[in-house]
């Protein structure tokens, strides 16, 4: 598009009109790749999806909607590391989707055993709200399955935690 601003510019109409629809048939050749990235999840075509995020991801580097849905295909094929990598991109990137990232990064720390991280993280994403909300409702849903899920000695380790934090955001306010 900044090509066909030159050329407009430069009243060479006929390069600008050119380039204008060329850069409207890659954009629209984008969206549509995103679109087809999300049907396939939805069909549980893991790889093809992740293949389609991964290319729609190249030409938009900052979209946090297909970097989450990248996250959740290799999740579901077992990339666990990579999954992580992209939801935490998520999460630091993108405050408004944080939330949603912060718990699929919990799912993943619970079904790996590591119900204290898993715990820490949901609470930390509910302090962030100041009203309630069904996301929200989601996150404290979530953190009470993982802690019934836990044994004993692990909850205490929760606990430790979630006081310690308690006591730091006590300390700030």
């Amino acid at each position: 598009i900044l090509l066909a601003f030159v050329f407009n510019r430069l009243r060479a109409w006929p390069s600008a009109y050119q380039a204008a629809n060329i850069a409207l048939n890659l954009k629209a050749r984008s969206s549509y790749l995103i679109e087809k990235a999300i049907a396939e999840f939805g069909m549980k075509k893991y790889s093809e999806a992740e293949k389609n995020f991964m290319e729609f991801i190249k030409s938009n580097p900052t979209s946090a909607r297909a970097r989450l849905y990248l996250g959740l295909s290799q999740g579901q094929l077992g990339k666990i590391n990579e999954a992580k990598i992209n939801l935490a991109k998520v999460h630091s990137e993108n405050p408004n989707m944080a939330a949603v990232a912060t718990y699929y990064l919990s799912l993943i720390d619970a079904q790996q055993g590591n119900a204290p991280k898993a715990a820490v993280r949901l609470y930390q994403a509910i302090a962030g709200f100041k009203e309630e909300s069904p996301l929200k409702q989601n996150l404290k849903d979530q953190l009470v399955k993982i802690q019934q899920q836990d044994t004993t000695r692990s909850t205490k380790k929760v606990e430790t935690t979630l006081v310690a934090i308690d006591a730091r955001n006590a300390i700030k306010s």
